[in-house]
């Protein structure tokens, strides 16, 4: 859940995500009397993380609502993760693009979906979402300018890290939970591997 203006975005697994007017002067709400402002339902009925985003660039408010399937039919179960050097957690699942402009009328425009994984936490900064992706480790995409389709094949990742540990929890097994940039890093939480950091640098060049 986030707050953000007096709006409060939750995700409500089946439900989508639903937003409430706390305080928002459009609506008229306080904390003591909340009013519903909007619903937005997934198709997979797992939405388990929202972030909304307001770029400056397209004047266009957005959210991000991040599905999280914690199984994928014959991998390993969720309960899989409670054991030492077990079999590695799998998660299925991707993240949705809504335009919330008009909160009255949401379009869900685009996606970043790769199959072979599932979203968890998302924050963005600056047309950029940097994504927990559980098994799929930490991933950070563009997202500026006109959106549509999938972004994963549109050459829209900037950065993927996948934190291998040989000494982790289980070894080797990326289960990416949390992320969050900071004054120029990038800090995110590993169920097997712990807490990492890294900074982001432009890509060199090749010297012709």
């Amino acid at each position: 859940m986030w707050v953000k203006d007096g709006i409060v975005y939750s995700s409500e697994r089946g439900i989508g995500v639903v937003v409430l007017d706390v305080g928002n002067e459009k609506w008229g709400a306080t904390p003591e009397k909340p009013e519903l402002v909007a619903t937005s339902a997934t198709k997979s009925g797992n939405t388990r993380e929202v972030y909304p985003y307001f770029s400056a660039k397209t004047g266009k408010t957005y959210l991000c609502l991040g599905d999280e399937v914690m199984n994928r039919r014959g991998r390993a179960p969720a309960s899989s993760i409670t054991q030492r050097g077990g079999v590695p957690q799998v998660a299925a699942g991707y993240t949705h693009i809504i335009d919330f402009t008009d909160p009255k009328n949401p379009k869900n425009v685009a996606r970043y979906e790769n199959p072979e994984f599932g979203s968890h936490d998302i924050v963005v900064e600056n047309d950029i979402p940097y994504q927990a992706y559980c098994d799929g480790g930490m991933r950070i995409v563009d997202v500026s300018g006109e959106l549509r389709g999938n972004l994963q094949k549109q050459g829209r990742e900037i950065a993927v890290v996948k934190p291998y540990d040989p000494e982790g929890f289980t070894t080797n097994a990326p289960y990416t939970m949390n992320v969050m940039p900071y004054e120029g890093q990038v800090l995110f939480t590993d169920f097997n591997s712990g807490l990492s950091t890294i900074t982001l640098k432009p890509k060199e060049r090749p010297v012709p």
